[in-house]
């Protein structure tokens, strides 16, 4: 098989990432920071899991990708763009949901979604806070509050009020 080059890589990862809804240059910044777009890279970690491919995926956290696929570009750049995308809607941030794509937790900041976000604008990431183009309504009150929402919860008052409170607050500051 011919050896990518960083266009073709490029142009696989824009349309993965449109595919699965991520904002322009976001897996791009991931696959650079992961891999500086390597097809053939390989890490060791500490525990002994190795980190395979463009995507690092990770030998004991994803077992059911095999060698062959992590190290082929095509397949390793749509699961990066579907796994993030994944990670994105669960954790309820691009912040959480790198974090979760590095180390499998939605919370904590290790540098690492810092790093991937600095990348992603070179090319073409306008720093959205979400990180998806499709946007779905928010449907619980820590997508929205985020860290804040456990302080908000104590409050006694119903969640839904506070989601109602909430959406209206931002449609607010979006109209100005």
């Amino acid at each position: 098989m011919p050896t990518p080059t960083m266009l073709s890589l490029l142009a696989q990862a824009e349309q993965a990432g449109a595919s699965h809804g991520l904002q322009t240059g976001l897996l791009e910044g991931l696959l650079e920071t992961e891999s500086g777009f390597n097809p053939g890279a390989t890490g060791k970690n500490p525990g002994g899991s190795i980190d395979r491919g463009i995507a690092q995926i990770n030998n004991q956290a994803q077992p059911q990708v095999s060698d062959a696929q992590a190290y082929n570009p095509t397949f390793a750049i749509d699961w990066a763009a579907q796994f993030l995308a994944s990670k994105i809607r669960s954790c309820g941030s691009v912040v959480g949901g790198l974090e979760a794509y590095n180390s499998g937790q939605c919370q904590g900041d290790t540098g690492y979604a810092s790093k991937v976000l600095t990348a992603a604008q070179r090319y073409g990431y306008s720093g959205g806070v979400v990180g998806l183009v499709e946007q779905r309504a928010p449907t619980a009150l820590s997508e929205i509050l985020g860290p804040v929402a456990p302080a908000f919860a104590s409050t006694g008052i119903p969640t839904g009020l506070l989601l109602a409170a909430a959406v209206l607050f931002m449609l607010a500051l979006v109209a100005n």
